[in-house]
């Protein structure tokens, strides 16, 4: 999947930046996504639409969100979630 993230950013420095923060947010997000939805499969599409949003909107993003976008992942997981399972 980190293949076809990386292939949507436009520059060698948001490339290796995004990679950075798959690295240290895959686990953490899935885990907390597993968490709520009790579900494998759908906490596994759940983080998979963050990081395609992500990295989608990352130029935007890095730039509102400078001291990381660790947070902001982890926050539009948890939208996901709500908007499309309907967990409150």
């Amino acid at each position: 999947m980190l293949g076809i993230y990386l292939s949507m950013l436009n520059s060698a420095a948001d490339q290796e930046a995004f990679q950075a923060l798959y690295e240290r947010n895959k686990y953490k997000v899935f885990h907390a996504a597993q968490g709520i939805v009790k579900n494998k499969l759908w906490a596994e599409d759940v983080v998979h639409e963050a990081f395609l949003y992500v990295a989608d909107h990352y130029e935007e993003l890095s730039g509102k969100y400078t001291e990381g976008l660790d947070g902001y992942l982890y926050r539009c997981v948890l939208s996901l979630i709500h908007n499309q399972y309907f967990i409150t």
